[in-house]
C-alpha cells in the first residue's frame, strides 16, 4: 500500500512547506540483517518520494482492533512512531472532532501555530510556540 512516484516529482517542487524528499538510495540488507526491518512497513527502493505519512499501519491497526471491539477510536488509541519516541512528549497526535481529547485542547491554546496558513493550504499539523520568561 505504498504509492509510487511517475518520475516528474511534481509534488516535490511545488510543496509550500519543503517536505517531500526523492529516495535516491537503494538500500541493501544482507542477512541476518534484513531481520532487523519493521515488517508492518513496506521497503521502499529507490525512485520514491518521501513524506511521513503519519505511521498508517498503527493507523489502520488501531481502527481494525476498535472494528473488532465495536466501538470508536479514543484519544491515544494511536501513537505514531515519532510521538512514542519522544521523551519530552512533545508531539501530540489525535482527533480534532473530539472535544476532550489532547491535540483538540492544544489546537485551541493561545500559543498555536501552523506553517503558511496564509497560503490556505489547510495545514493539519499544528505546532506551540515556545514560552518564553518575560
Amino acid at each position: 500500500m505504498y504509492n509510487r512516484c511517475v518520475g516528474t516529482r511534481y509534488c516535490s517542487n511545488n510543496c509550500p512547506y519543503k517536505t517531500r524528499r526523492f529516495n535516491w538510495y537503494q538500500a541493501d540488507w544482507p542477512a541476518p540483517l534484513d531481520w532487523q526491518l519493521n515488517p508492518d512497513v513496506t521497503a521502499r527502493s529507490r525512485g520514491v518520494m518521501e513524506k511521513c505519512t503519519f505511521c498508517v499501519q498503527r493507523i489502520v491497526a488501531a481502527k481494525d482492533r476498535a472494528r473488532r471491539e465495536g466501538r470508536t477510536l479514543a484519544d491515544g488509541d494511536v501513537v505514531p512512531a515519532c510521538a512514542q519516541s519522544c521523551p519530552a512528549g512533545s508531539i501530540a497526535f489525535g482527533n480534532l472532532n473530539d472535544p476532550a481529547s489532547r491535540i483538540s485542547l492544544l489546537q485551541k491554546h493561545d500559543r498555536r501555530y501552523r506553517i503558511l496558513e496564509e497560503l490556505n493550504t489547510r495545514p493539519a499539523v499544528t505546532y506551540l510556540e515556545r514560552e518564553r520568561k518575560v
